[in-house]
């Protein structure tokens, strides 16, 4: 190494074990290393003296060169905290949402679903990280949604259909057939039985649900079968998919798959009842806070970092005695 490569390595290092800013960024650091350098920890220790300069490299197997090392450390630990933010505002969203929608009938909560992204070794040289391992990002690959029931609430109102177990109500739309566990039915102006979009809402024929206010009071059985004066007007149909997790929102509280739809052996619903959303906003708001604190504890890091390398830069400029 040059006297003056080994200089730019001297202050640097200096003022990464001598600063406060080192204390923030070394996680960054210590874990970043152990993925590109094969376990060992990526962290030097500077030397009392530049002429004592203990080695020319920064890990066991990688050469430093005018502090192209550690300079691509602290890039790769920037990328990977700037991954990071990125998903925790995306998990700002979501809880967000879940908050919003507490009180909506038959609500879902939703949490995100992160994964490791492990940057090919190929891909990490050409955008100037050097020649280390695969780097390890964070990334957003989907959303969870929790089908857990939510409480079974009573409102006194006949045409309120609250489904007890697995199963959702079928609506036909204006896009085909969607799919909704929120009951809140009403009776419109074509007697149809209608969601509060107006969609109708289909029987287990798949054909829709009219109902004649003069033929009396509406009764909805345990098993869906509607009757009204004694008479029989349908069954509403109640069906299920094999991976109801995988089914994608539309809006308006519905749902859409390309799963085929089977009929519920046995359905049970509940008249006079709706499902409430099963967000619970303690917690919601608890995550919040958390969400919170990480993106702040990584902006801080990420702060920290480039005060670090302006430290050095500054140190590096002055004229040695």
């Amino acid at each position: 190494m040059t006297s003056i490569g080994k200089r730019f390595f001297f202050t640097l290092a200096a003022a990464v074990a001598h600063t406060s800013v080192f204390r923030s960024i070394q996680p960054f650091i210590t874990w970043h290393a152990r993925c590109t350098s094969g376990g060992v920890a990526a962290v030097p220790t500077p030397p009392h003296d530049e002429n004592d300069f203990p080695s020319t490299e920064l890990f066991p197997d990688r050469p430093v060169e005018n502090m192209t090392s550690l300079r691509s450390v602290m890039e790769q630990a920037v990328s990977i905290a700037l991954s990071r933010q990125m998903t925790l505002r995306r998990a700002m969203d979501i809880v967000a949402n879940n908050i919003a929608n507490a009180n909506t009938t038959a609500y879902k909560a939703e949490s995100p679903v992160f994964n490791e992204f492990l940057m090919p070794e190929a891909e990490a040289e050409d955008r100037g990280y050097g020649k280390a391992a695969a780097l390890s990002f964070v990334l957003d690959t989907g959303t969870h949604r929790d089908l857990a029931e939510g409480n079974i609430t009573h409102t006194g109102n006949p045409f309120d259909v609250a489904i007890t177990g697995d199963g959702f109500f079928s609506v036909e739309t204006a896009n085909g057939v969607r799919y909704t566990r929120a009951g809140h039915f009403t009776v419109d102006n074509t007697n149809q039985l209608v969601t509060p979009m107006g969609d109708p809402v289909l029987s287990n024929a798949g054909a829709p649900i009219t109902i004649n206010p003069d033929d009396g009071a509406v009764e909805i059985a345990r098993d869906g079968t509607i009757s009204a004066g004694g008479n029989t007007i349908g069954r509403l149909g109640v069906v299920n998919v094999e991976n109801p997790g995988a089914m994608k929102k539309t809006g308006d509280n519905y749902l859409e798959t390309e799963q085929d739809a089977v009929p519920v052996e046995n359905a049970t619903v509940m008249q006079g009842f709706i499902e409430s959303s099963n967000v619970k906003p303690v917690v919601e708001m608890t995550r919040m806070i958390e969400v919170m604190r990480a993106y702040t504890s990584t902006q801080k890091t990420i702060n920290d970092m480039g005060d670090l390398q302006q430290s050095a830069i500054r140190q590096l400029g002055r004229e040695p005695n």
